[in-house]
């Protein structure tokens, strides 16, 4: 299951409804959306964050999988951002075999070779400074053209 962007959906982004759709869905994973732009994270980070420590702390809680996704279709251009974004969170939560990380969620015409791979072995060594935990890397046209990425694949351990 994955929460809708925390800018629009930010009510549900909290323990009582992570506590539900474990209950209720008997969801597993779940993806905590934090989409960057349009009133998100790169223009309010602090708000931003809180949301999405409730969801992190409460699956930790509840022993579910969570996905901390930097939801931004436009990831390369905000990679200083996603760099210290990526940092605290792989810093705060990486002891925690339950959390995964998503680095580029859904690119949407980058070049794999040019632009999102380069990107993620960025991203993959910030949070490798801290964990050895899942790192899921987007790939080309909305996370599809999965050949072209295996065929190229990301260096370092995702």
């Amino acid at each position: 299951m994955s929460f809708f962007w925390s800018q629009w959906m930010g009510h549900y982004w909290n323990g009582d409804v992570v506590e539900w759709m474990r209950t209720d869905w008997k969801a597993t994973p779940l993806r905590a959306a934090m989409d960057v732009k349009m009133g998100g994270h790169l223009e309010n980070p602090e708000r931003e964050a809180a949301k999405l420590h409730a969801v992190i702390t409460s699956c930790i809680r509840l022993g579910i999988y969570v996905i901390v996704d930097w939801h931004d279709h436009k990831a390369n251009e905000h990679k200083e951002e996603a760099k210290v974004f990526f940092n605290d969170m792989a810093r705060t939560y990486g002891k925690h075999p339950n959390v995964l990380f998503e680095t580029f969620n859904e690119p949407v015409q980058q070049s794999w070779s040019g632009e999102t791979k380069p990107y993620h072995e960025e991203m993959v060594s910030v949070v490798r400074q801290h964990t050895d935990n899942l790192i899921i890397c987007g790939t080309p046209k909305w996370s599809q053209d999965v050949d072209v990425a295996s065929s190229d694949p990301v260096e370092g351990k995702t």
